[in-house]
């Protein structure tokens, strides 16, 4: 099973700037991904999207918007068709971070997956802090990107089990980067940083075969990486999420963070009445997967994607 993320850097160019041959559905296929999780994609609502980006064949898709500023933010989880038991996009129950569209959160029946766009600190102070604070409700209760207390947020998430996929497979690479400033196009250079990440709960990093940083894909001033996990397969029957995209159909509001964790009581099937000659069959409603779980992140300014086993 492969994880395919890319910061985008505006969704609707992407796909331009990429010349994909047959669009999204074209992508998913040039890299076996399962699911895809793409950030910044900067539109404000599916009223704005084309069907292309929105009902992709075989996955379903799973949005957030900015609700602060137009053309800011965003991000959307692709998943298989009948992969996906439930997505939300709040965070926490914090409007500050709801509001923005960071956040995508989806389970997988055996792991749970975080999409998640980090916040820029590169505005001024009052955005270092608010990204501070981000980086803290992400462990659940400079030239920015550089700053020591940025460093100290991500070394936390590694001290609470939390694993860098790519560093756990080349702890010795050099100038392993996923990002390039355009403007000063140093990307012909190889000057830039690498601030987008799989972290991995401890419990799931045996199943993590491979994590790759594809350096030379071009369509966004990020690169894509990729996560392979082996002895996990998605499942395909699974009914589509309320929350899944359609043009057809307005997504229903999401569940809080806090639902989503919260544990389901099993309750037996009621029992019809029946004649005393009739057979009568009753069946329990499946229990939803409880366990404790967590996810993947990233870097400083920009992508995250955290990943649990149950």
């Amino acid at each position: 099973m492969r994880l395919f993320v890319w910061n985008v850097n505006g969704i609707r160019p992407f796909l331009q700037r990429g010349n994909f041959k047959d669009g999204l559905a074209g992508l998913f296929a040039q890299f076996h991904a399962d699911v895809v999780c793409f950030q910044e994609t900067k539109v404000t609502g599916l009223d704005k999207l084309s069907d292309d980006l929105v009902d992709v064949p075989g996955y379903d898709s799973f949005w957030n918007f900015s609700q602060t500023r137009a053309g800011w933010s965003g991000v959307v989880t692709y998943a298989r068709t009948g992969s996906t038991q439930t997505a939300t996009s709040e965070f926490l129950g914090e409007p500050d971070f709801d509001l923005e569209g960071r956040c995508i959160m989806t389970d997988h029946a055996d792991f749970v997956l975080l999409n998640v766009y980090f916040p820029n600190g590169g505005m001024g102070p009052h955005r270092v802090e608010f990204k501070l604070r981000f980086y803290d409700a992400m462990k659940f209760r400079g030239s920015t990107g550089c700053l020591p207390d940025e460093r100290q947020k991500l070394t936390d998430l590694l001290d609470i089990g939390f694993v860098d996929a790519f560093r756990h497979f080349s702890p010795d690479s050099q100038r392993q980067f996923t990002f390039w400033d355009m403007r000063t196009m140093q990307r012909p250079f190889n000057n830039g940083w690498r601030i987008d990440y799989f972290y991995v709960s401890s419990g799931l990093v045996d199943r993590v075969t491979a994590c790759d940083i594809l350096a030379s894909v071009q369509g966004s001033d990020h690169c894509p990486i990729t996560l392979d996990l082996a002895d996990m397969g998605l499942r395909s029957d699974l009914p589509v999420p309320p929350t899944a995209a359609s043009l057809r159909k307005k997504p229903k509001k999401n569940m809080s963070i806090h639902q989503f964790f919260k544990p389901v009581q099993r309750q037996p099937a009621a029992v019809p009445a029946q004649p005393l000659d009739a057979a009568v069959a009753s069946q329990d409603t499946p229990s939803k997967l409880s366990a404790k779980r967590e996810s993947s992140t990233q870097d400083d300014g920009e992508t995250a994607k955290r990943t649990r086993a149950q």
